[in-house]
């Protein structure tokens, strides 16, 4: 099952926008209210929340005038 979300996700998304979510993850996880991710199950079944979690997170930074790297 892991391998099929693996592939499911490449197929979806791309390597090099896979690649860039992996990375960041470590970081989301600790994010308060953000999806908890850590596996390619979790992160087939979670991508649209953690996407959706992080342009929210964007939004109050910016309006704090604060940037979210």
């Amino acid at each position: 099952p892991q391998r099929k979300a693996c592939q499911q996700l490449l197929d979806e998304y791309g390597f090099e926008e896979l690649e860039k979510v992996i990375k960041f993850l470590p970081r989301s996880n600790k994010i308060a209210y953000m999806p908890t991710i850590m596996t390619p199950i979790q992160l087939w079944e979670k991508y649209q929340s953690l996407k959706d979690g992080l342009q929210r997170k964007r939004s109050e930074l910016v309006a704090k005038g604060k940037g979210l790297a």
